[in-house]
């Protein structure tokens, strides 16, 4: 690295260098220099505390210039250029995870816009440095690594999870001012038949309470047995519906229930829907607890002295009431200590967050239920608090889940059929695991079609007009948590972000 510990480059000018800089924000900033550079007497710029050069003298031209991502353990190279306004450039590592280019630094707690330029920290990063920025190039609606390329996480109790026997379903739905038919539509209509009854309940935190079209729809819908509508205080965000539930419903509970929030499907830059659907396509009978993210192990000391919305600091969508409110005890291993009784280890919680999450009835029962009146109660004391933080990171905690469950990675087709022309993908994608698979759909009279490049080729009964319309039903597709038909070759990445998109927006049965 260029720069050592927090220290950002800045790119010099004249005889001045390249320098590292350490801002902050009631104290002078700390200089230093590059460590392919050597400081020499100070610049006579008061502001600047150093003066760099290298071994010949001249001011200092630090590698890093050439290339803004350092190389780490991870051999993280790949700069991610952004230009939304909530989010900066990043260097993404082969995880997923990232760090910042050598001349921004990284936000606290890595919150959007995630890096920031080193000397204005206010502003998302922009890095002077590397290639070329690139402009034109169409802007993705799913953020990299999100939707159909996130995993998420399932445990089930007894391993392995049980995808044949009969399965009863709840779904819980916070909801504030999106619809919630079109949530449980579309889990609705992805899970088998093999699911019944399934029920819904839906906890309405809107000004006028439950939408009476809304109700009417979910009701109309022959998939649901039940529906029950209760209206509640805005309080607590999704969290506190979930709580109020857990206590409602404690004894009367499914096989499995999703707690999930009425703008699951319309947060489409996270496509947590896909993962969702993923999950109903095959819901085990055994779920133990679900997470449609990749769930976090968050510390034990994890606390949050400052909080604003995603959606406002992203979006400028902010909440009437911004105002936030400390926990009383604090940190979330006190918190959990003292609220919950939870014992936890020195590993940390496992944490799923995003507020989409099921759990099994025997996990749902394992906390006591005046432990979940106790924390509705504590989360009916305002609309942003720190104790709903430490709620959204302890369910797991709550469900006696204790590591993090092994993840689970949606697997997608594309089909086409045998009269299609031009499909042969580009010869260093076949062959590749993305998560797709490519299937080439021939009648069974047709011994001598060859199958395109990258595709496999299947001998089917089923009528063409069947497959385009209720592919589930085909044998060979059936397994398959999401399918894409196609006429022409088919880009992956854009195939795997027209999924996210429209699963996002409630197409469970079209796309499925």
């Amino acid at each position: 690295a260029a720069c050592l510990g927090r220290a950002a480059l800045v790119a010099g000018r004249g005889s001045r260098g390249d320098a590292c800089v350490v801002a902050q924000e009631k104290k002078p900033d700390v200089w230093s220099c590059p460590t392919d550079c050597a400081a020499v007497a100070a610049p006579s710029d008061p502001g600047r505390r150093v003066a760099c050069i290298r071994a010949d003298g001249q001011p200092c031209v630090s590698h890093a210039r050439r290339s803004p991502c350092r190389d780490n353990a991870t051999n993280a190279t790949e700069l991610e250029w952004h230009d939304e306004r909530w989010h900066g450039d990043v260097c993404r590592e082969p995880d997923g995870n990232f760090h910042c280019p050598v001349d921004c630094s990284r936000t606290h707690g890595s919150r959007p816009p995630y890096c920031l330029k080193a000397r204005v920290a206010t502003k998302p990063c922009r890095t002077n440095f590397g290639p070329a920025r690139p402009w034109g190039k169409p802007k993705p609606k799913v953020l990299p690594g999100w939707g159909f390329e996130q995993p998420y996480s399932l445990a089930c109790v007894g391993r392995p999870c049980d995808v044949v026997k009969a399965t009863s379903l709840d779904i819980v739905v916070a909801a504030y001012d999106y619809g919630t038919a079109p949530v449980v539509m579309a889990v609705a209509a992805a899970a088998p038949a093999r699911v019944a009854p399934v029920r819904a309940f839906l906890y309405c935190k809107g000004p006028a309470g439950c939408d009476p079209a809304d109700v009417a729809a979910v009701r109309a819908l022959e998939r649901v047995a039940s529906v029950e509508a209760i209206p509640l205080p805005n309080v607590g965000r999704c969290d506190h519906a979930y709580a109020t539930h857990a206590v409602r419903r404690r004894d009367d509970l499914a096989d499995a229930t999703l707690f999930l929030k009425d703008t699951t499907p319309w947060h489409v830059h996270l496509g947590s829907m896909v993962n969702v659907l993923g999950l109903a396509r095959a819901l085990p009978a055994n779920l133990e607890a679900f997470c449609a993210r990749a769930p976090i192990s968050e510390t034990l000391a994890f606390e949050l002295p400052t909080y604003e919305s995603e959606q406002c600091y992203r979006f400028g969508k902010c909440y009437a009431d911004e105002s936030y409110q400390r926990a009383s005890v604090r940190p979330l291993g006190a918190w959990l200590t003292a609220r919950a009784g939870v014992r936890v280890g020195e590993r940390g919680v496992a944490a799923c967050l995003g507020g989409a999450f099921g759990a099994g009835r025997e996990a749902i029962r394992r906390t006591p239920a005046a432990t979940y009146a106790a924390l509705a109660s504590e989360l009916s004391a305002g609309d942003s608090l720190e104790a709903g933080h430490f709620a959204e990171r302890a369910w797991f905690a709550f469900f006696g889940v204790a590591r993090l469950p092994p993840l689970v990675r949606n697997r997608a087709v594309v089909y086409a059929f045998g009269d299609a022309a031009g499909l042969d993908l580009p010869s260093d994608r076949a062959g590749r695991d993305d998560g797709w698979d490519y299937l080439y759909f021939v009648r069974e009279d047709a011994a001598s079609t060859k199958a395109p490049r990258g595709w496999r080729l299947v001998f089917s009964r089923t009528p063409a007009t069947t497959l385009k319309a209720a592919p589930h039903r085909d044998p060979h597709l059936a397994a398959y948590a999401h399918s894409l038909y196609v006429e022409a070759r088919p880009d992956v990445r854009a195939a795997a972000e027209a999924v996210a998109t429209a699963l996002s927006a409630g197409a469970s049965v079209a796309l499925r």
